[in-house]
């Protein structure tokens, strides 16, 4: 017999929100073209200019192999392009394609929406407490975990 008391995981709790707000963010990005998840990866990959695989994970709090399979479609669909970085090495160095800058670009105005019916909907100070706390956790998980 269970005897946990209910709804006291964190991790379930946190996957919760994660769905709600995943579903809101794919909602207003469909027109684009891609999903929350891919913008937040073009969006970092364009800031970049040329980023490393480990430090896109890293920045995205990803596992190397989760990214390179996020990276597939986005490199398949003429988003990102890579590029080794030297002529032995086995590091690449990804890039927005002149496709991904304007898919981002198109994109940018959706996901300002979004993140507007989340506001609207949580409150302003509200959500910005909460991604502040969230940054901290990130960042408290990730040096513990290294």
């Amino acid at each position: 017999m269970d005897t946990l008391p209910p709804d006291t995981c964190y991790f379930a709790a946190t996957r919760q929100v994660a769905r709600v707000m995943t579903r809101i963010y794919d909602k207003h990005l469909a027109p684009a073209g891609v999903t929350i998840a891919q913008f937040s990866l073009l969006r970092t990959i364009g800031r970049a200019g040329s980023i490393t695989a480990a430090e896109l994970a890293d920045n995205q709090a990803m596992d190397r192999t989760t990214l390179v399979r996020a990276l597939k479609p986005l490199q398949r669909d003429g988003l990102v392009t890579d590029r080794r970085l030297s002529p032995k090495g086995r590091q690449l160095g990804y890039s927005l394609s002149e496709l991904g800058a304007a898919r981002v670009a198109a994109a940018k105005p959706l996901w300002i929406e979004a993140q507007r019916e989340i506001e609207v909907q949580i409150g302003k100070g509200a959500i910005e407490r909460m991604r502040h706390d969230m940054q901290d956790l990130t960042a408290s998980l990730t040096s513990t975990n290294s």
